[in-house]
């Protein structure tokens, strides 16, 4: 019928800025356009040492299960722009206890980083061993494959707390987290009557 005109499809947003978009905007976004705004890109963390999920090589599990306990390469992208630092740490999700091998935190955010064993940075915090270091994963019933959450906390803030435990971390860090990315490595026990020898791999 001539003088009508179809109506238009309801217009879609695209929030194109790297910058968390402020809870006030999202309302408005949402009463007036029916759509939320979202940051392009979410934080990501990877290693080249395994793929998500993947088999977390030996050489980075505990002396007694033939590794030589360092932390394995990671690296991470799109780490949102108003970040004042970053921490991480890594937690046994098998275990009863949800073991906390290794806590870093006040790493200098970058949007794209990497931590290295040699390249130490950020200010090493307590794990459940009492050590300030990382202590590689010691999974020790046959037949049971772990699953170790390596996370990456984007906050908008540093961390006063010296040599904070994962509570304390976890404290400071409430109310201030940006944004956290994850990555779970498995790793099972090496065959029974396997050699310490044996059972070492090389670092990437």
């Amino acid at each position: 019928m001539k003088g009508l005109v179809a109506p238009s499809r309801p217009c879609r947003i695209t929030h194109q800025s790297t910058h968390a978009t402020h809870p006030r905007l999202t309302a408005a976004l949402v009463l007036v356009f029916g759509v939320v705004a979202t940051r392009a890109l979410a934080m990501e963390l990877h290693s080249p040492a395994f793929p998500p999920n993947g088999r977390l090589p030996q050489i980075y599990a505990c002396a007694a299960e033939g590794g030589k306990s360092v932390p394995p390469p990671l690296r991470w992208s799109d780490v949102p722009p108003e970040t004042k630092s970053l921490a991480l740490t890594l937690q046994d999700l098998t275990s009863p206890h949800k073991v906390i091998h290794w806590i870093v935190y006040n790493i200098p955010p970058a949007r794209d980083g990497d931590f290295r064993v040699s390249r130490r940075i950020g200010e090493p915090g307590r794990n459940q061993l009492g050590h300030l270091k990382y202590d590689g994963p010691c999974p020790r019933h046959p037949g049971q494959t772990n699953r170790y959450d390596f996370t990456l906390y984007a906050l908008d803030r540093n961390i006063a707390v010296k040599n904070a435990d994962f509570s304390q971390l976890q404290s400071a860090m409430k109310g201030h987290i940006l944004e956290r990315a994850q990555l779970v490595g498995m790793l099972a026990p090496p065959p029974t009557g396997t050699s310490p020898s044996a059972k070492r791999e090389s670092a990437p």
